[in-house]
C-alpha cells in the first residue's frame, strides 16, 4: 500500500507539472504570437509606393495642355469656347469676342477639332483618377501604419509585463498614447474630395501634403523615444536608426507658389520616398524585436 501511495503521489506530480509549465508557456507565447502577427501585417499594410506615379501625372498633365493648345491653334477657341459656339449659337460679334481678336483661325477639318476636345478630356480625367489613387494610397497607408504600430507597442508592453518589466511596459504605453493623440486617424474620403474641388483645393491640397509630411516626422520622434527605452534592455536594437527628415512645409508651400507649381512635384516625391524609407527601417526594427522575444 505504501508503494502504491508513492506511485500515486508521483503520478500526480508528474501530471500536474507539465500542465503548469504549458500554462506558463502558453501565456508567454500568446503575446509573441500576436507580435509575430502584427509584424506579418506590416508586409502588406506598409505599402511601398513607386514615385513613378508622379511621372504619370506629369505626362498626362502635359498631354492635356497640349491638346488644349492644339485646339486653340486650329480653331482659335478653347474647348469651353468651342462648346459654347456649337451648343449655344450667339451673335457673331459675341463669338468673336470669346475667341479673342488676336486668335488664329486656321482652316481644319471638324474631326480634328472634336478629336482634340476628346483627347484633352480623356487626359484630364485620367490625371484626376491617378491623383485620386495617389491621395487615397498615401493617406490610407499612413493610417494603417500608425494604427498597426500602436497595436504593436501595446502587445510589446504586454510581453514586457510577462517578463516582469512593468516600468518599461508603462513607458512604452505612455509614449504610444502620446503619439496617438498627436497623429490621429485622417479621413481619407473627405480629404481626397476636398483636394479635388476647385478653389477649395488651394487650401486643402497643401494641408494634405502638410500632415503627410509632419505626421510621419512626429510619429518617428516618439518611436525614437521608445527605441531609447528598449535599447537598454535589448542590445540588437542598437542597430536600428530612425532618421526621418524634418521638412519645413511652410517653405515648401512658398516654393510651390514661386515656381508656379513645379516644386509641388518634388514635394509629392518626398511623400513617396520618405515613408518608403521609414517602412524599410521599421521592418528591420520589428524583425529584431521579434528575435529578442
Amino acid at each position: 500500500m505504501e508503494h502504491e501511495g508513492e506511485n500515486s503521489s508521483g503520478d500526480s506530480v508528474s501530471e500536474n507539472n507539465p500542465s503548469n509549465l504549458a500554462g506558463v508557456a502558453g501565456a508567454g507565447s500568446t503575446g509573441v504570437e500576436k507580435l509575430r502577427e502584427l509584424v506579418k501585417r506590416g508586409e502588406t499594410e506598409d505599402k511601398i509606393l513607386s514615385p513613378w506615379w508622379i511621372a504619370v501625372i506629369i505626362v498626362l498633365d502635359i498631354a492635356s495642355v497640349l491638346s488644349f493648345l492644339i485646339l486653340k491653334i486650329l480653331r482659335g477657341l478653347t474647348p469651353f469656347e468651342y462648346l459654347i459656339e456649337h451648343r449655344f449659337p450667339v451673335h457673331t460679334g459675341i463669338k468673336a469676342s470669346l475667341a479673342g481678336s488676336t486668335s488664329v483661325t486656321l482652316t481644319s477639318p471638324e474631326m480634328y477639332t472634336k478629336l482634340c476636345i476628346v483627347l484633352a478630356g480623356i487626359f484630364y480625367i485620367a490625371m484626376l483618377l491617378v491623383l485620386i489613387y495617389i491621395y487615397v494610397s498615401l493617406i490610407s497607408r499612413r493610417n494603417k501604419h500608425f494604427e498597426r504600430t500602436r497595436e504593436l507597442y501595446e502587445v510589446l508592453a504586454d510581453c514586457l509585463e510577462e517578463r516582469e518589466n512593468g516600468e518599461l511596459a508603462w513607458k512604452v504605453r505612455e509614449i504610444a498614447r502620446r503619439s496617438e493623440i498627436e497623429t490621429g486617424r485622417r479621413n481619407v474620403a473627405g480629404w481626397v474630395v476636398l483636394s479635388l474641388i476647385p478653389v477649395v483645393n488651394i487650401v486643402a491640397r497643401p494641408y494634405v501634403f502638410h500632415f503627410l509630411t509632419r505626421d510621419y516626422f512626429v510619429h518617428e520622434r516618439y518611436e525614437e523615444m521608445i527605441l531609447d527605452c528598449l535599447s537598454g534592455k535589448f542590445e540588437k536594437l542598437h542597430l536600428v536608426n530612425f532618421e526621418y527628415p524634418d521638412r519645413d512645409t511652410v517653405m515648401y508651400y512658398l516654393f510651390t507658389i514661386v515656381t508656379f507649381g513645379i516644386f509641388w512635384f518634388y514635394w509629392m516625391y518626398t511623400l513617396f520616398a520618405d515613408p518608403n524609407r521609414h517602412f524599410r527601417e521599421h521592418r528591420m526594427f520589428e524583425e529584431l524585436l521579434l528575435e529578442e522575444f
